[in-house]
């Protein structure tokens, strides 16, 4: 089994349910039926990219979990602002 342990408008982390500190069986995560980690064996896993205000099914071996990701009424791309962005430039 699994818990979602935060959860935003565009990401989600969870972490697996048992008493190992930080890994685990190996598992693969399954997101809206499609396969996108094999053989993870962490027990915090991270799922980025996803989309605001929209319904999901995660499911780890046997589990499901159903979510939907927070509303997000604003984004800003920092460099529509003038920022760099290219890891050098203080922004």
């Amino acid at each position: 089994m699994f818990n979602i342990i935060f959860k935003s408008a565009t990401s989600i982390t969870i972490e697996m349910d048992n008493k190992d500190v930080y890994y685990t069986n190996p598992y693969n995560v399954r997101l809206n039926g499609e396969v996108i980690a094999y053989n993870v064996d962490t027990n915090v896993y991270s799922i980025f990219g996803l989309q605001p205000n929209t319904e999901y099914i995660l499911n780890i071996n046997d589990d499901t979990i159903y979510f939907a990701t927070d509303y997000e009424y604003v984004c800003l791309n920092v460099k529509d602002f003038g920022a760099k962005g290219d890891g050098v430039h203080n922004d």
